[in-house]
């Protein structure tokens, strides 16, 4: 996809700071659970809400514990934040492998982007006689 590391250093930052642009607007008191939770399918996100969540009882002495950690304060808890960035990592992971086999490179064939859709993609090697 990028030819130069120069190339993929610039995306991944603005990436980077696209994620945590979106953090701060959902940081707003009218934000509902289900919008934080469709947000954190960024990771920067979750990373985000946990830390505040985390500094926030850190900060009052009451102290991050197993206990603690599913109690929402404004809308989110840290275990919602452990999953969503468990949820992240296979989402990611998938995505990843879907895009190494569709986009074209210089090692190995293309797949056409619906290659998952074909049953001849779930076939093994075998040849019907």
């Amino acid at each position: 996809m990028f030819t130069g590391s120069k190339y993929a250093g610039i995306v991944s930052t603005i990436i980077y700071f696209g994620g945590v642009l979106v953090n701060k607007v959902i940081l707003d008191d009218d934000v509902t659970r289900f919008q934080k939770l469709a947000a954190s399918l960024l990771p920067q996100v979750a990373l985000m809400q946990g830390s505040g969540v985390f500094a926030a009882y850190e900060g009052t002495g009451v102290g991050l514990n197993a206990s603690t950690a599913s109690t929402i304060y404004k809308d989110y808890s840290f275990n919602t934040a452990l999953v969503m960035l468990l949820v992240d990592f296979f989402l990611y992971f998938a995505l990843g492998l879907y895009l190494d086999k569709v986009i074209p490179s210089d090692f190995g064939q293309r797949l056409s982007p619906c290659f998952l859709c074909t049953p001849s993609y779930y076939r093994c090697c075998r040849s019907e006689t």
